[in-house]
């Protein structure tokens, strides 16, 4: 199948549950709490076969963000948006932040960054 030249092409990772360090308070460094990310990337309309290979941001994800620790949502955002613009054919990241179980009253704070590439 061919597309369009004119096709805008998302590429999304939707619902996926991650448990890493993260927050600022001294609770919040005891342990690991899971977060629930949504990346979306768009790629560039000159990228030829307009792919991305999406084991490079499955293996980010489970090894790299795993193993680190991050004061904030928007860092974790950020260190994302990072990778990606590591790789050319990446436009516009736009990534979502949740923490599901930071509050037991059942509110779930999150962020949401959308970056794109200047050119």
């Amino acid at each position: 199948m061919e597309l369009l030249n004119d096709s805008e092409i998302w590429i999304e990772f939707l619902g996926v549950s991650l448990d890493i360090m993260i927050g600022i308070h001294d609770n919040e460094r005891l342990a690991t709490q899971t977060v629930l990310l949504d990346v979306k990337i768009k790629l560039f309309k000159s990228n030829p076969r307009n792919v991305f290979d999406y084991d490079l941001l499955e293996e980010f994800l489970s090894r790299e963000v795993t193993s680190n620790s991050f004061d904030y949502q928007e860092d974790l955002a950020q260190y994302i948006t990072n990778f990606l613009f590591d790789h050319d054919e990446i436009e516009c990241v736009d990534v979502s932040v949740s923490k599901p179980d930071a509050y037991l009253s059942g509110i779930i704070p999150g962020v949401r960054t959308v970056t794109s590439r200047e050119t």
